[in-house]
């Protein structure tokens, strides 16, 4: 990810093991339309998670693009 895009985490408390619980997100910048995110459910382990967003930190998927975590 390039230092002046945006990234956004979202975390959702009361969501279902099975549903989403987390979003990464991001953007070019704070206002332009989502360049890509992934997802993970609160069942997700959080080395994986951790591994996961790493990655796609380093390399930055075409725009657009819906990463699971779950696959």
């Amino acid at each position: 990810m390039h230092e002046s895009q945006t990234l956004r985490i979202e975390r959702v408390h009361e969501a279902h093991p099975r549903e989403t619980a987390y979003t990464v997100a991001a953007y070019e910048t704070p206002v332009s339309d989502r360049m890509w995110h992934l997802t993970a459910t609160g069942a997700t382990p959080a080395p994986v998670r951790a591994e996961k967003v790493g990655n796609e930190l380093r390399s930055t998927p075409p725009h657009g693009q819906r990463l699971n975590l779950n696959a």
